[in-house]
């Protein structure tokens, strides 16, 4: 990569988006980048009180979007406050437990940039390129190279901590937990782009990071949810002989690909495969209402059953998060439990209906924006972050990510308002470009 302006700003903007989107949690260098978190969000509470005090001062009205991000920045006290009153748990361990919410303000800073100019959009979407490739690159080196199954468990604990999945009583070892935003943003932005340009190297593109997802990627509602998304854009956007042509390359894609890998790594195929195989099967057998022997289906049938008392008692205000830095008191009262293991479930426990409210706003506010869009509404880019939204919506259902970090669909959202802002301030010529 050549060194010149442009590319320090997608790096930069790329540095930005590891730490927004967390995607070092569950690796060996998150020690070191919990401490950037930290120094990251110093930075950024403090350029929003100033943003916020110059807003007060010009007497400059708020747009959704602002008012949106400051209600989600009330969730970490709001969830604080009722875990104290429910369970007793000390306000500032709840308040910490959601620190992350605060990530939001990243896309209050991306707004700011882009209003300014100091970057644009070409920018923003060439830093998610280059993270979707990075992503895939070092992920599929780290699969290749590491062999989990050379190490017993205490190893894998004291070396790896949760960078590596064990499932003890079924598998031994599952394999390498990533977050992967980046990777399906890959395959929405190359599937998109094909029936924009209409070049076939997309699509093989596209199948790349497909495969990923299909045959390491650890979460099956992962792939649920892509191949819903991707259903809902086939039947909104492409024609049904544009439809047979993408799925046929698509499928001798995947052909080429899985060949090469049989010819040139066999036993990686071969466990990739079984592990495949062992997934889908056990989720086959939960569907039909029989039991399985894998351990994550049984906890989270647990979970839900210690909690399950707790949701109807308090339904409307939720139960508060607990931390797990409270001495174990939290595991005393409701035994083990994270709120992402039961999507939905475990949102509506934590933050009641009144919180999920405030969640799902973003789906109206994004509709209107969406909605609004004409000059644009046919930009690959801006298709991409609306049904990577989609995905998350769906996603979270069973993963509760948008719940646990709702930076990932905000700073989307922010992309996408900045599409209209655009529009309306420079192919429209509105008032409201001397707004904000």
């Amino acid at each position: 990569m050549i060194i010149n302006r442009n590319n320090i700003k997608i790096l930069l903007l790329a540095c930005c988006f590891v730490i927004s989107y967390r995607l070092t949690l569950r690796t060996p260098l998150y020690g070191f980048f919990l401490k950037v978190e930290a120094a990251f969000l110093v930075f950024v509470v403090l350029f929003c009180f100033a943003y916020f005090a110059n807003l007060a001062v010009k007497k400059e009205r708020f747009f959704p979007i602002e008012v949106y991000v400051i209600s989600i920045l009330i969730l970490p006290a709001y969830s604080a406050y009722f875990a104290l009153l429910n369970f007793g748990q000390p306000f500032i361990y709840g308040f910490f437990a959601c620190r992350q919410f605060y990530l939001v303000l990243t896309a209050l800073l991306l707004l700011f940039l882009l209003r300014n100019r100091i970057i644009n959009l070409s920018h923003v979407k060439a830093s998610f390129i280059f993270l979707s490739w990075s992503c895939l690159l070092v992920y599929t080196i780290l699969w290749l190279l590491i062999d989990p199954g050379s190490y017993d468990k205490k190893t894998l604990r004291d070396t790896f901590g949760s960078f590596i999945r064990i499932d003890a009583k079924v598998t031994g070892v599952h394999g390498l937990v990533f977050r992967i935003d980046f990777i399906v943003f890959g395959f929405f932005y190359y599937i998109i782009n094909y029936f924009k340009t209409k070049i076939t190297l997309n699509i093989f593109y596209a199948t790349l990071f497909f495969c990923y997802l299909f045959f390491f990627q650890l979460g099956r509602g992962v792939v649920v949810a892509v191949i819903m998304t991707t259903f809902v854009f086939f039947i909104k956007k492409v024609p049904f002989n544009f439809k047979i042509r993408t799925l046929t390359i698509f499928c001798i894609s995947m052909f080429v690909l899985i060949s090469a890998t049989a010819i040139v790594a066999p036993e990686f195929l071969k466990s990739s495969t079984s592990r495949f195989t062992h997934m889908y099967t056990n989720a086959f057998i939960t569907i039909l209402g029989q039991n399985t022997d894998e351990t994550s289906t049984s906890l989270r049938l647990v979970e839900f059953s210690n909690i399950s008392k707790h949701i109807f008692e308090k339904p409307l205000f939720g139960n508060g998060r607990f931390s797990f830095q409270w001495s174990g008191r939290g595991s005393a009262i409701v035994g083990f439990f994270d709120p992402s293991d039961l999507g939905l479930l475990g949102a509506l426990y934590t933050y009641g209906i009144f919180g999920l409210a405030i969640f799902y706003i973003v789906c109206l506010l994004s509709y209107s924006y969406i909605k609004k869009i004409i000059h644009f509404k046919n930009d690959a880019f801006l298709l991409t972050c609306s049904y990577l939204l989609l995905y998350y919506l769906v996603s979270s259902l069973a993963d509760g990510m948008m719940f646990i970090n709702p930076a990932n669909d905000i700073i989307l959202v922010a992309i996408i308002y900045f599409y209209l802002y655009t529009e309306e301030n420079y192919c429209m010529k509105t008032p409201h470009a001397k707004s904000n």
